[in-house]
């Protein structure tokens, strides 16, 4: 009895660290989702001139990535409310409310964008996402660098400490 106890106290330490590893998968996939959306939007508004209400449901359809995708839905229903609340309000509940999986930082810079979005230049709005854009790419490499190391240690702590309450109950 005391041998399964110990294997479901294992189990339960490995399965943690596995939710953690795929939490941090899911956060490196939204964000380059997100990345490329934010190129694509780019290239909306400067190359075909599309109003940004009118791009946000292909962006949903182009994000290929389910956090991104309920981000741009989400904003793509939430501006039937733009006159009553303003474009960088809406745009800022809508990355608070989708996107907290992200880290605090990239929740940030995408949030940010609302208030350029919502009323600039079209150049201006263009570098705004090309350097959203480029921070979450720097994010991405420096995550990536660290995604083997965090990988050891999340596994290794968690386990250990699964032997470590399992030696206490013995």
């Amino acid at each position: 009895m005391k041998l399964v106890g110990a294997a479901a106290i294992l189990l339960g330490s490995l399965l943690a660290a596995l939710t953690q590893l795929n939490a941090e998968k899911t956060r490196e996939e939204t964000r380059r989702a997100l990345r490329r959306s934010l190129i694509l939007l780019r290239n909306e508004l400067y190359e075909r001139q599309t109003i940004l209400p009118e791009a946000f449901p292909g962006l949903a359809g182009a994000s290929g990535c389910e956090a991104a995708q309920g981000f741009y839905v989400f904003l793509s229903e939430e501006m039937r409310q733009l006159g009553e609340r303003s474009f960088s309000t809406i745009w800022r509940d809508c990355a608070g409310k989708k996107l907290a999986m992200l880290d605090e930082e990239d929740t940030e810079a995408i949030a940010s964008l609302g208030t350029t979005l919502g009323g600039s230049e079209l150049e201006l709005q263009c570098a705004a996402l090309e350097k959203c854009a480029d921070t979450l790419e720097r994010k991405s490499a420096q995550c990536a660098a660290e995604r083997a190391e965090k990988r050891r240690m999340t596994l290794g702590v968690t386990l250990s400490l699964g032997a470590f309450v399992i030696i206490l109950l013995i």
